[in-house]
């Protein structure tokens, strides 16, 4: 049966499960977040025998836009809506996603749960993912140049990072242990440790069990960027620094979209993490990985392994991530030239920002066969 994204308005069948499931997907960031929700919104996920609600409007992906509402109370608009539509289709499942949950204080989402949504289902589960701490790192990095809300070199970001609460994992997945307690679930986003080597595989099997299922094709989205496209993203967001974030997220996103589908064929010259950074990023955090291992994992050398692997594979020498050492005088001033041009559009008061992840979604669609309105 084909899962149910509320905004295409699919038609449901009664669902055949005895027992209403509701899974709250919260992250983390930079850990196939994207992929999961791309998949569930597209309407790519087929599962005989269960059936699905994924509940968002036509101009969503994801349920990232509730976090203001489960945090800072007042108008509940949102979560209410997302409870009329789990209502109105006869569903045994409802998964709601959002990565931007990983910064939630746990028990404020308990509370939003607790009164908003809690009596739809007879069990409710909460799915994380943990991404081994040199590679969140890097690519946490990677995404701030990105959407332009970062704007000097990696070693500074570094250093900044190892003392960031959010990176020491021990602390943070504790907290939604105790308050979730044995339906808080931690899976790590590790290749080889995921099933079929797909975190959306991995992701539903962990959301329905034994269930079979199925995932149909869909368009790339969010993929990892070249080092030259990199130094491309912070030409073009340096000059862009002066709008708001938002519109230099949105920008981000889909300059990325666009330069993934220029991309020559085979090139994958990469960021890469230095050793010397790599080995500081081990030290530091050795002990956070020992104890998510021992507390989440059973005592496996999963988060320490891994940071073995990134001192053992990082190379010796460093690449640069100065854009004048990877564009050429030439092509750097057509750059400039044209996020002036994009600047100078987007200074019209118009909601851009809307503009370009309806962009975004469409192509979506179009790359997963969906047409609008059906």
């Amino acid at each position: 049966m084909r899962l149910i994204p509320a905004a295409l308005r699919r038609r449901t069948a009664p669902a055949s499960d005895a027992a209403r499931r509701l899974i709250f997907h919260v992250g983390d960031n930079k850990t196939g977040s994207t992929s999961i929700q791309n998949a569930l919104a597209m309407g790519r996920v087929t599962t005989p025998g269960t059936t699905l609600i994924y509940p968002i409007r036509d101009d969503q992906l994801n349920h990232n836009h509730l976090r203001p509402q489960v945090e800072k109370g007042g108008a509940q608009d949102r979560l209410e809506w997302v409870r009329s539509q789990m209502d109105a289709h006869d569903a045994g499942l409802c998964i709601l996603s959002g990565e931007v949950f990983e910064a939630t204080p746990p028990r404020q989402l308990r509370a939003a749960i607790d009164t908003h949504l809690a009596g739809w289902a007879d069990e409710i589960r909460i799915i994380a993912y943990v991404r081994p701490h040199a590679a969140r790192l890097l690519s946490s990095y990677a995404e701030q140049i990105k959407i332009g809300w970062y704007r000097k070199g990696l070693d500074e970001f570094i250093a900044r990072a190892l003392d960031n609460p959010r990176f020491h994992y021990a602390d943070r997945f504790g907290k939604w242990r105790r308050v979730f307690g044995d339906a808080f679930e931690l899976r790590p986003m590790i290749r080889e440790r995921l099933r079929n080597g797909s975190v959306i595989d991995d992701f539903l099997g962990a959301a329905l069990g034994d269930a079979p299922f199925e995932i149909g094709p869909g368009a790339a989205d969010n993929e990892s960027l070249t080092l030259h496209e990199l130094m491309v993203m912070r030409v073009v967001q340096d000059k862009l620094a002066h709008m708001a974030k938002g519109q230099r997220h949105a920008v981000g996103w889909e300059l990325a979209r666009l330069l993934g589908k220029a991309r020559p064929a085979g090139r994958q010259d990469k960021l890469r993490l230095p050793r010397d950074l790599a080995e500081r990023i081990a030290a530091r955090f050795a002990d956070d990985a020992a104890a998510v291992d021992a507390a989440f994992f059973g005592g496996e050398d999963v988060l320490r392994a891994e940071l073995a692997r990134a001192v053992r594979d990082a190379p010796a020498e460093r690449q640069s991530v100065e854009p004048g050492d990877h564009l050429a005088p030439g092509e750097r001033a057509a750059v400039e030239a044209l996020a002036e041009l994009a600047s100078e559009l987007m200074s019209d008061g118009g909601d851009w920002r809307a503009r370009l992840r309806g962009f975004r979604i469409a192509a979506l669609r179009e790359g997963s066969g969906v047409r609008d309105g059906v």
